[in-house]
């Protein structure tokens, strides 16, 4: 499903519009760290908890207590190494901050497109020009999505999202925020960017297809 509304902007929005002071694009992280890392911070808390309540163990005690406590330390080191090698393929990207749209300001009204999504396929990242998501939205329409201001700029909010919102000025269309409402939809499908038609996906898209998402898919696809 897709809405469109009309609504004076928010401070919030307002303070996204004028580029912040300092900003910065935040890399992903690999998937299970930060599961693993709690898994460290529990254990640590848990043995902490047994020492203070029976005192610092001696003798087999101790090295049972040390033998215990390799097992989330190791899960760990795996962890950060597997972080480290994972963020090293997927550099952060500088964020520049963009020029004030004074337009965006001095009208006060921006148009809210709300989006509900059961089904999503992603494509690839080409170079620099963002990853791009095909998104079902019912009714036999798909919403085709391309460039850098779809993403959140944080890990902790899930991407690609059921429901969703772009924001954008109603005079000159520019991009102001996004806001996400509801949990993370799992891809169908990752179209790699050796399997797409370069100009069908190259440049940023916010289009609304009338057909199927097997049907968007096809669409983009290179041709054999």
């Amino acid at each position: 499903m897709i809405e469109e509304t009309i609504r004076e902007i928010t401070p919030e929005e307002r303070e996204s519009v004028a580029p912040p002071a300092m900003q910065r694009y935040i890399g992903p992280r690999s998937p299970g760290y930060r599961s693993e890392s709690w898994m460290l911070v529990v254990a640590a808390v848990v043995l902490a908890g047994i020492v203070v309540v029976n005192g610092m163990p001696s003798g087999s005690h101790a090295a049972g207590l040390a033998s215990a406590m390799l097992v989330p330390v190791a899960l760990f080191i795996s962890a950060f190494v597997r972080d480290a090698r994972f963020r090293a393929a997927h550099p952060p990207r500088p964020f520049v901050p963009p020029a004030p749209r004074t337009s965006v300001l001095e009208d006060g009204r921006v148009i809210v497109k709300r989006v509900q999504a059961t089904a999503v396929v992603e494509i690839e990242e080409l170079e620099d020009e963002g990853p791009g998501y095909l998104f079902d939205v019912g009714g036999g329409q798909v919403l085709f999505l391309k460039g850098l201001d779809y993403d959140p700029l944080d890990d902790e909010t899930p991407w690609p999202n059921t429901d969703f919102e772009i924001i954008r000025g109603l005079v000159d269309g520019e991009f102001v925020a996004m806001a996400y409402h509801g949990k993370a939809l799992p891809h169908t499908r990752v179209l790699r960017h050796h399997e797409v038609d370069a100009e069908a996906v190259w440049d940023e898209r916010e289009e609304v297809l009338t057909m199927s998402l097997d049907q968007a898919v096809k669409r983009i696809l290179r041709r054999a």
